[in-house]
């Protein structure tokens, strides 16, 4: 895919195919969506509408990282224009009137924002845009239909107005709050014309320019690579697509269906972390390798194995038990109800489901690994606390009772219920949250789709595929 579009209410998408018929349209780009579009390699991105309030903006270092990865980036019409004017020094492109006019009189960030809705479809526009009530009423003056004073006044009328409620209704009526003007042949010029629509036609004027295929410039800067963006990065690696779409590669379909599965989607996710970290580690301690040449998943964990091999840690079973117990299925529980024994159980786990048994195993061993490098580091007790009461409370163990009864079913004692808590609270801080200061390493391996790997690694890519049919057009929203 050369070109891909982010686009929302300021174009119908079946307008936009008309202009740019080739490019794949996705949602507004909300925060980590540019990094989730460059595994599909674009040569373009162009970006017309986004997200903000309700979702973390898309970052500008997101913007800087693709340009330094030799992607154009192009901008208009709303949060494009406004990223195009922040970032257009390193080489981001601007089209269109509103771009121009962020360069000139206007430095606020709410003008392009409007109410519209969720429709993965259409995003329909229900409020209008400030920048659209300026440029209507530039042409109102032009056309001698109002003077500037009363342009003015409407402009003032329209800003004290919440985005939520901009509407024609009510800066009308905001207009006759504030003075007296007598501004209906105002009204009468908009019910025949309507407001001018600059964000459309800027988004049409930067999808003409994407279609005359635009000459590419080379942007040659050093993007720095913050530890919030190394770990914004890795998170972007470790999970699929926020939204489908009919033109992903099977592969990422594959991920996105994997939400489905709950459980087994908690703990691939787990081990896209782990991977990303174990390989970090085995570049720091094992020697002798090319790790250039590691470029496919099976070969990067064989260098995860060389490590294994060197470090003593505890048996993958304690840590596989461990995730059993953390569960929300209650595995533990279940299997332990089926045997004698707790050896037995990871023998009936693998024969009942052995794609799950997998997927537990790779993480098992994985955890165990880290928590070698990870054991000597001891969270302050508040914060085990605090996990684990979001872990009774999400296991419904409301009651001193129902807590000394869950330990007993899962061969615990307060004492190794305690430990089992501060491990996974360790696991939770310096895993999932990226706290990898702790191992003194950086684990930032650019264009490794972790959650790929874990899904090949763990061999659940064919129960995955199996669970739903991908090519049956269904669409999520992001």
């Amino acid at each position: 895919m050369n070109i891909i579009v982010f686009l929302g209410p300021s174009l119908a998408i079946n307008e936009a195919k008309k202009i740019l018929p080739d490019a794949m349209y996705l949602p507004p780009a909300a925060a980590g969506d540019i990094l989730h579009v460059i595994r599909l390699k674009p040569k373009m991105i162009a970006i017309i509408d986004g997200f903000f309030e309700k979702k973390a903006s898309i970052l500008h270092k997101e913007i800087l990282f693709a340009l330094e990865s030799g992607i154009a980036v192009f901008g208009a019409s709303s949060m494009g224009a406004l990223r195009a004017r922040e970032c257009q020094f390193y080489g981001m492109i601007g089209i269109g009137k509103i771009y121009e006019k962020y360069f000139v009189d206007c430095n606020e960030d709410d003008a392009v924002a409007m109410l519209h809705a969720l429709s993965s479809e259409e995003y329909a526009p229900k409020t209008i845009a400030l920048m659209d009530v300026i440029f209507t009423l530039e042409k109102a003056v032009a056309s001698n239909i109002i003077d500037k004073e009363i342009a003015s006044l409407i402009e003032k009328s329209a800003r004290e107005l919440f985005y939520i409620y901009r509407t024609f209704e009510n800066i009308v009526e905001k207009v006759k709050q504030n003075s007296e003007v007598n501004i209906s042949c105002f009204e009468k010029w908009i019910l025949q014309n309507g407001w001018v629509n600059q964000k459309k036609e800027d988004a049409i004027s930067l999808l003409q320019y994407l279609s005359t295929n635009p000459e590419i410039k080379k942007i040659n800067f050093c993007f720095a690579r913050s530890l919030f963006f190394r770990a914004h990065y890795k998170n972007a690696m470790c999970q699929p697509f926020p939204f489908d779409h009919e033109d992903l590669p099977i592969a990422e379909k594959i991920a996105i269906q994997a939400k489905n599965n709950g459980i087994i989607y908690r703990q691939l996710q787990r081990i896209s972390y782990l991977l990303a970290i174990c390989f970090a580690l085995s570049k720091k301690y094992v020697v002798g390798v090319d790790w250039g040449k590691l470029d496919t998943p099976q070969k990067r964990f064989s260098a995860i194995e060389n490590l294994m091999q060197t470090q003593t840690h505890s048996s993958h079973l304690f840590y596989l038990y461990s995730l059993m117990r953390l569960s929300s299925e209650k595995e533990y529980q279940y299997y332990r109800d089926q045997v004698s024994s707790e050896d037995k159980m990871a023998e009936m786990f693998l024969e009942d489901s052995p794609v799950k048994y997998r997927v537990f195993e790779l993480c098992a061993k994985l955890w165990g690994l880290v928590e070698h490098f990870i054991s000597n580091f001891l969270p302050h007790p508040k914060f085990v606390q605090v996990y684990s009461d979001k872990f009774r409370l999400k296991h419904e163990l409301l009651t001193p009772d129902d807590t000394m009864k869950w330990l007993q079913q899962n061969d615990l004692t307060l004492k190794t219920y305690q430990d089992l808590m501060t491990m996974a609270t360790r696991f939770n801080y310096i895993v999932m949250q990226n706290n990898v200061e702790v191992l003194g390493i950086l684990d930032h391996e650019e264009n490794i789709w972790w959650f790929g790997d874990a899904m090949e690694l763990s061999g659940s890519v064919i129960s995955i595929t199996s669970s739903r049919d991908l090519f049956a057009g269904s669409r999520a929203t992001s």
